[in-house]
């Protein structure tokens, strides 16, 4: 019987991708060269260091390409690429199907769409992946920039060190226009709760770019903000900031310096917001603790002291969640080996729960979801420590398909479970699109500044329900160019897309009983709905972040016997400018106006629509308008 087993586990490798290009060759057309990937099929150029021996590519001769790294303390991008002409404003398909062994990388099918003059209009990925995991298929929709004349496909890792990736079968395809898209929401099959994914880092109240001091309160609140990562404030929570002298002693309170801590837990705590305290360095800041790792931990100690039992004239505020460090695996905020940062952790870990055993403790705001030998010697260390890790802390900015969100969040949990942290809570500490320093080059204000934004993070909330997390914090609160959700409201409108997002999920978390909502896919629309305890409120949130469909047929189910509704829209039909920038208010009516219960409506990608619906008493509008909360 084994045998037989093993014998069709054989067959269906070799069988599995004719049938997929079969598929292929019977719909939409593959527009790659030898999408096989066999090894005299032609079509693709190796992209490698020519004198770096640490990476190497080879293809295999049942048609699959690897690539694997040996690389120490180096990083390397290696892949093949290949470039073919396309239509500008065209919808695509690319899929790939992929895996990976100890991958310490950043594994991917990325786009590199060109102009006719070579410019690079927009870079994306697809699926990010790293880690270990078997024969999986990435897929996504996307939709070529205006001016654009030509895409380069890479499949490949980059920053490359250890492990493995692997490719088989790639696929780039035109996608026809689509129809209404079949959408079904039964108010009355409840399937679990809405996870609120609404935390931002940063704030409520921070200097803009003007020098001014923006109160960010209200924003945060309306866009159902209720807990706040202390990170990049640059000065109230970095370590050399409360503890500037390394020599001091960190027994004298004399040595800390207090002051711009206490006011900004403070001003958090007055608008409602719970505090995670990260414990470490700002951008910019340290890379090292400056001092030996027993005596930092004794600093940290004294931190929780004086913020949770009032240690050297402090609070009682009972602040639950500390994170060590951030993203002490990549080079920008630590320049210590890996083994020196878990004995700090584990040092530091065991600091916090005596200074207070209420006290939840984690970290370390891993770069990524990439470094899975870097995770397991971390977790090693910690359980051989002794350590406690209630909760592990990871972080990432990816330009492509949302639905990678949750992919990471499922490996990182399979990857503690196995080390033996199954009871640990996975949450992510900073998430957003790629952008930042070289963002020019690759194109990303064409989505970051726009509708793109908006429904890239509300697709990404969506997909995260199906995971364990409990948390996600975006970054940040600040700076509609850049990362942020909300503007100074003077250089900038007073909301970024993403800011509206979150309004729109704000208004989401008032329905918590999540609903069964189908007709979405990880590839491009999202759906879903949810309604409130006594079920005279219900609300359903429907993302086209990349699809051809310019609509959606949405079937309610379970509907009230007398109701009004309204359906609010994100999208760059009405760009956001200083004193206008809020969703759009794009239809409304009674049950009378749904007949059977099916709304259609317009929603080309990018979008995001809310759909409001409110019991009434015989068909009358509720005392207080649907509308009247904008």
């Amino acid at each position: 019987m084994e045998t037989m087993k093993n014998s069709l586990r054989a067959l269906r490798h070799i069988m599995l991708p004719v049938l997929l290009v079969f598929a292929v060759s019977a719909g939409a057309q593959n527009l790659l060269v030898n999408g096989e990937l066999m090894p005299d099929g032609g079509g693709w150029q190796q992209v490698k260091p020519g004198s770096e021996p640490c990476a190497s590519l080879r293809w295999d001769p049942s048609g699959f390409v690897e690539a694997a790294f040996s690389c120490a303390e180096k990083v390397v991008d290696a892949g093949w690429r290949q470039q073919v002409p396309i239509v500008a404003e065209g919808w695509y398909r690319i899929r790939v199907r992929a895996a990976a062994s100890g991958l310490s990388g950043d594994g991917d099918a990325e786009l590199t769409f060109r102009s006719s003059s070579g410019t690079t209009l927009w870079r994306t990925g697809v699926e990010s992946f790293a880690g270990s995991f078997g024969w999986d298929e990435l897929a996504w929709k996307v939709r070529a920039p205006a001016g654009a004349t030509s895409v380069e496909v890479f499949i490949g890792v980059h920053h490359g060190q250890v492990g493995a990736a692997r490719f088989d079968e790639v696929a780039l395809e035109l996608q026809p226009s689509g129809g209404l898209r079949e959408l079904v929401v039964d108010l009355g099959r409840p399937v679990g709760t809405v996870r609120v994914l609404n935390q931002t880092n940063r704030g409520p109240r921070l200097v803009a770019r003007s020098g001014e001091l923006i109160d960010y309160t209200a924003r945060l609140q309306a866009a159902g903000v209720r807990r706040i990562r202390a990170h990049d404030v640059h000065t109230a929570f970095d370590t050399s900031v409360i503890f500037p002298d390394p020599q001091a002693d960190p027994s004298d309170p004399a040595s800390y310096r207090f002051a711009s801590t206490d006011a900004a837990i403070a001003e958090a705590r007055a608008g409602g917001f719970e505090v995670l305290f990260r414990l470490g360095e700002s951008y910019g800041g340290p890379k090292t603790p400056r001092m030996a790792p027993e005596k930092w931990a004794e600093v940290v100690r004294h931190i929780v002291l004086h913020v949770n039992q009032g240690w050297a004239n402090g609070s009682t505020v009972g602040i639950r969640y500390w994170e060590i460090w951030n993203e002490a695996n990549g080079p920008l905020f630590w320049s210590g080996t890996p083994e020196e940062f878990y004995d700090l952790f584990a040092r530091a870990a065991v600091a916090v729960r005596a200074a207070d055993p209420a006290a939840l403790v984690g970290g370390p705001g891993l770069a990524g979801h990439t470094h899975e030998a870097w995770v397991r010697g971390l977790l090693r260390h910690v359980r051989a420590a002794g350590a406690p890790l209630d909760f592990f802390s990871w972080h990432i900015y990816h330009m492509g398909n949302p639905h990678t969100l949750a992919r990471a969040q499922l490996q990182l949990r399979t990857l503690l479970d196995e080390e033996g942290f199954a009871g640990a809570e996975l949450f992510n500490t900073e998430w957003n699109l790629s952008g930042g320093a070289g963002c020019e080059s690759t194109g990303c204000h064409l989505v970051i500044e726009w509708a793109y934004n908006a429904a890239h993070a509300a697709a990404a909330m969506i997909h995260l329900q199906d995971t364990d997390i409990p948390m996600a914090f975006r970054y940040r609160t600040d700076g509609t160019g850049m990362f942020g959700l909300c503007g100074d409201g003077r250089e900038e409108p007073e909301w970024s897309r993403s800011g509206l997002a979150f309004r729109l999920w704000a208004e989401l978390a008032g329905t918590p009983v999540r609903v069964e909502a189908t007709g979405g896919d990880e590839e491009g629309l999202a759906v879903l709905a949810g309604r409130s305890d006594h079920g005279r409120s219900a609300r359903v949130l429907v993302v086209n972040q990349g699809s051809a469909d310019p609509g959606y047929r949405l079937s309610l189910r379970g509907l009230p016997a007398h109701f009004v509704w309204e359906l609010l829209e994100i999208s760059d039909a009405r760009p956001c400018v200083v004193g206008d920038c809020a969703p759009r208010l794009v239809a409304s009516g009674t049950g009378t106006t749904l007949p059977s219960g099916v709304l259609e409506a317009a929603l080309a990608a990018p979008a995001v629509h809310l759909l409001r619906i409110e019991a009434t008493a015989g068909g009358r509008t509720p005392r207080r308008h649907l509308s009247g909360g904008r």
